[in-house]
């Protein structure tokens, strides 16, 4: 079936290091993108609104440092 997602960018922009690890380490923060995003949906467009947000949740937590901006997610299938 079809799905209809609002998403807000606390999760497009969730980052990968905080700012005093990538200052301490030299290294560039970088976003989790909507790239993640659309792979971790399309791979689980299968599953039940609940779980395809889940899938989405475990891929932004396991990727961001730590919680910058509030974070959305609404899925809507169309069966």
């Amino acid at each position: 079936g079809d799905l209809l997602i609002f998403y807000s960018d606390g999760i497009t922009e969730a980052k990968n290091y905080t700012k005093e690890e990538a200052y301490e380490k030299d290294i560039e923060r970088k976003m989790f993108g909507e790239e993640k995003l659309f792979q971790i949906i399309q791979k689980n467009r299968h599953l039940p609104p609940e779980a395809i947000i889940q899938e989405v949740m475990n891929g932004v937590d396991s990727w961001m440092a730590e919680q910058e901006d509030d974070i959305t997610i609404a899925v809507i299938k169309k069966r």
